[in-house]
């Protein structure tokens, strides 16, 4: 099989699986409404959520937890960053950038 088709064959399992249920979509959706965060003011893409997974570090190097971040439209270079454990608990919320939400702190 050509190596093309492996990798388009591979992102299409992963979008189809990741449409499906995204990693803690569930928490996500509590803390928008926790903290009256009006998603259409975010740009919730596939990137954004498709976490980043936070590390130890060092020789083990063990994930854990999640960072998403998530643009803010109305504003240049702001986000709406969500860092959470494994088991989709908030660990911190706060925005970065020039842009501010009500009810968020700031980093």
């Amino acid at each position: 099989m050509r190596p093309e088709l492996i990798v388009g064959m591979a992102l299409m399992m992963a979008t189809s699986s990741y449409a499906e249920e995204p990693i803690c979509r569930p928490a996500l959706d509590a803390a928008f409404s926790k903290y009256g965060i009006a998603t259409d003011r975010l740009s919730i893409t596939a990137s954004s959520m498709s976490p980043a997974r936070r590390k130890t570090g060092g020789d083990s190097d063990i994930t854990v937890g999640y960072n998403f971040w998530f643009p803010i439209k109305d504003c240049n270079k702001g986000y709406l960053i969500i860092d959470m454990d494994l088991d989709c608990n908030i660990d911190q919320i706060y925005t970065s950038g020039p842009c501010k939400l009500a009810g968020v702190p700031d980093c």
